[in-house]
């Protein structure tokens, strides 16, 4: 009896302490969000294209959400006969082409211009009610080369939303006296020589380079086009080594500053997305070797995700914009780099703090992990 009893009391203490024990860490879903483009009121329509690229390419960070990409939304927009300049303001409509992207929200906006002052509101819409969940509603006394700040504001709100604490930036109150004039994008020298997509590692080559049409197939024959325009987003050598790069492309805005923050605020998010790709295959393929312990499928999928959003996120702080390009329609390419070294160090870190959950210990993780990136590395000619 007393040794029944014993047993029960120690049932009931194992149970209790399992549930105060704190959740495994486990990557949490991500929202997908599609930007829709901002609509010009009052105001150029170029700038209103240069603050749909900010706001798509500075979303892309967040950890929380799933940005689709800027040319698939354009691409199911062409197939369904709207552009830009006609395309359906009505939110039903909206969720119509949200559900097309697979989006969950769409953002929609407005840039509107009174006197010297811009007005710059954006919407969260459900794509499954098709309700304004929450909106945004900015505006500034500031010049063109200041609607950045407009973009960041509205960022800093939505990724709140979201549950993130990110400080709101401060509007300009006053004009900003004219920035320097710039050298001349195109006089830049390329500054990378990049291999072929056969020497590209396995799972990363195929992805996000750019299709030989549009801008890119207009350069095929143009002199003095630096390689990376034409192979786009990939790990390639140059002559300081190993690197990953992601590029920008952006056309038809007036305004020389936010011409340039856009191309390069592109040129990040294609770095993110072609990093995070190849991240997330890397570790496929790393831990489908490792003990894993315990971790059935759907843990392995978090695993995975979870280290995948935290270098990517990392990486992306670290990029660095390295190179501009002026294509002779106008067309202005920035190039993001960072260098393979340190993508891999980040990755290492990431996987000392969790080697425990693949049942290895941290050393022997770090040595496997090491010893799988320089044979990647090395497979680069």
């Amino acid at each position: 009896m007393n040794q029944n009893f014993g047993r029960l009391c120690f049932a009931i203490g194992a149970i209790t302490l399992l549930a105060q024990s704190p959740p495994s860490e486990t990557a949490a879903p991500r929202t997908s969000v599609a930007v829709y483009p901002i609509k010009p009121a009052g105001a150029e329509a170029s700038l209103a294209t240069a603050m749909t690229a900010l706001l798509t390419a500075r979303l892309t960070p967040c950890p929380k959400l799933k940005v689709i990409e800027e040319a698939m939304l354009k691409t199911v927009m062409e197939r369904q006969a709207m552009n830009a300049s006609d395309a359906c303001d009505d939110t039903s409509c909206q969720v119509e082409i949200g559900k097309l992207v697979k989006a969950q929200k769409m953002i929609t906006g407005s840039l509107s211009k009174l006197g010297t002052k811009y007005f710059f509101s954006t919407s969260l819409i459900d794509i499954q009610s098709g309700a304004v969940e929450f909106s945004t509603d900015d505006q500034c006394p500031c010049t063109e080369d200041q609607l950045d700040q407009l973009v960041d504001a509205a960022v800093a709100k939505i990724r709140n939303h979201f549950g993130e604490a990110i400080p709101m930036p401060s509007l300009s109150q006053k004009p900003a006296a004219p920035p320097p004039m710039a050298a001349p994008a195109a006089s830049l020298p390329p500054t990378a020589t990049l291999a072929s997509d056969d020497s590209m590692p396995s799972g990363f080559q195929r992805h996000h380079r750019h299709s030989a049409s549009g801008s890119e197939a207009g350069l095929m024959g143009t002199k003095n086009v630096p390689t990376w325009v034409i192979r786009g987003a990939g790990a390639f050598k140059d002559d300081t080594g190993v690197a990953f790069y992601g590029v920008g492309v952006i056309n038809g805005i007036s305004n020389a500053k936010l011409e340039l923050q856009t191309s390069d605020s592109r040129a990040r998010a294609d770095f993110a997305k072609a990093l995070d790709t190849y991240v997330a295959n890397f570790m496929k393929d790393f831990i489908s070797s490792a003990p894993a312990a315990g971790m059935n499928s759907s843990a392995h999928e978090q695993f995975v995700s979870s280290i995948t959003k935290s270098v990517t996120e990392t990486a992306l702080v670290g990029s660095q914009i390295v190179n501009h390009f002026r294509g002779p329609d106008g067309t202005l390419y920035a190039l993001a780099r960072l260098i393979f070294d340190d993508v891999a160090n980040m990755m290492k870190s990431e996987m000392s703090k969790r080697s425990s959950e693949l049942g290895m210990n941290s050393n022997a993780a770090i040595q496997k992990m090491d010893a799988d990136l320089q044979k990647r590395k090395a497979s680069l000619p």
